[in-house]
């Protein structure tokens, strides 16, 4: 029988899937020879292969936090630290077949992760 996941694999499992694997595939793309092509995506790597060793080390801090930051508001949002405009109740999230309740904390797990702090002292 497979369990479903608690808050913190979720949270965990969601760094690895889309935070890391993203920030991996971005490296990929950014360091690739450029076509001749003149769209967006080539003119961007155009200009990042410009850049000296500091300002790439820069520019990848500034988009992993751009990144972080991201997913940190929507976990806020799932959490209920917000509404959206329009939103006129709470989001409750949930797997289909289970009554346990995974938002409420997700921000404040996935800060402390991206912080370096114990997981479990934020949670319970």
């Amino acid at each position: 029988m497979q369990k479903n996941l608690n808050p913190v694999d979720l949270v965990l499992d969601i760094k690895k899937d889309i935070y890391l694997e993203h920030i991996s595939s971005y490296e990929g793309t950014l360091n690739a020879l450029p076509s001749d092509n003149t769209d967006m995506l080539s003119e961007g790597v155009r200009l990042y292969l410009s850049l000296d060793e500091n300002q790439k080390s820069l520019f990848f801090y500034l988009m992993k936090n751009s990144i972080a930051d991201t997913i940190s508001n929507l976990f806020g949002w799932l959490d209920g630290v917000y509404y959206l405009e329009n939103q006129t109740e709470n989001l409750e999230l949930k797997f289909e077949r289970s009554a346990n309740k995974l938002n409420g904390c997700l921000q404040d797990i996935w800060l402390a992760i991206e912080e370096g702090d114990d997981i479990a002292a934020k949670v319970l």
